[in-house]
């Protein structure tokens, strides 16, 4: 079992809260709850808080989800453990039938969960993207990693390889695991060199690196895309001016056609007038 999986319930619900913490917030969110745990004089809880990493953005993503939708992530996940009991016993035919409803399913969800974060101010950018279908994938083929999913205390992504909903879960970009589904730094890590410490310090300082750059980069995508909106707001409205304007060249072209009809209708008549009049005048003149 995962260790998130293991400890008491208060445990599970503080770091829970935690993980679906704005990732920005969240350092000081832990703060704030190890500090708690040690008024309340619980040095056990506040030091496994204290050791609670950071969860990437799709992992932030898919435990917003849990939270706020955990009726309809439950029912994806039952969809995933129906399908695992009955593929041994599927045809070719239905085995393809239901690797396209997977990629239906991981299609849908991985949208919404996307739009959730978004709606809570957090960009996802291309890779978090990505993450969050093959995290959604292992739930679906991984009853462990369903259940930390389900309980919003993913951590990292997930990855699935296998066929139809048969198959093993591993970290992305991690070896294999020998239990399931595992994630980076939730076990007991064996003693490190100095030299390894140093490596995972540059790492970590790299790392922080990229999240400030990715930072920087969603700043500029939303100005960039609220000037886009913007631009757009104005161009809509050029573009109903430039309508306006054509509907009324429209009426006046129409207006200047029935005009010069009315007036070549005027000076038919008119000519018509003449010739009767000069006719009357004629057949008078002959009379005399």
């Amino acid at each position: 079992m995962l260790p998130e999986l293991d400890g008491d319930d208060r445990y599970r619900a503080i770091a829970s809260e935690l993980l679906r913490s704005a990732p920005t917030d969240f350092v000081k969110a832990r703060s704030r709850a190890v500090a708690q745990a040690r008024a309340d004089g619980d040095q056990q809880l506040a030091g496994r808080l204290r050791t609670l990493r950071k969860p990437t953005t799709a992992a932030y993503a898919i435990n917003l989800y849990a939270h706020e939708n955990a009726p309809r992530l439950a029912e994806f996940i039952e969809l995933g453990r129906q399908a695992r009991d009955k593929h041994l016993a599927l045809t070719p035919a239905a085995l393809r039938e239901i690797s396209d409803l997977r990629s239906t399913l991981v299609a849908t969800l991985s949208a919404a969960v996307r739009d959730g974060a978004v709606a809570a101010g957090v960009p996802v950018g291309p890779t978090a993207r990505d993450d969050i279908v093959t995290t959604l994938l292992a739930v679906l083929a991984n009853d462990e990693a369903a259940q930390v999913a389900a309980a919003g205390l993913l951590l990292t992504p997930l990855q699935y390889s296998g066929l139809g909903f048969d198959g093993e879960v591993t970290n992305a970009g991690a070896g294999r695991t020998s239990a399931g589904a595992r994630q980076r730094g939730t076990g007991t890590a064996p003693p490190r060199r100095t030299d390894d410490l140093g490596a995972a310090a540059a790492r970590r300082r790299a790392r922080a690196d990229a999240q400030r750059a990715m930072d920087a980069a969603a700043e500029q995508l939303r100005a960039a895309e609220e000037e886009a909106t913007q631009r757009g707001t104005e161009l809509d409205a050029a573009r109903l001016r430039v309508a306006s304007a054509e509907r009324d060249l429209r009426a006046a072209t129409d207006a200047e056609q029935e005009a010069e009809s009315a007036v070549r209708r005027a000076t038919t008549q008119v000519a018509t007038a003449r010739e009767r009049l000069l006719a009357a005048e004629r057949e008078a003149h002959e009379r005399r």
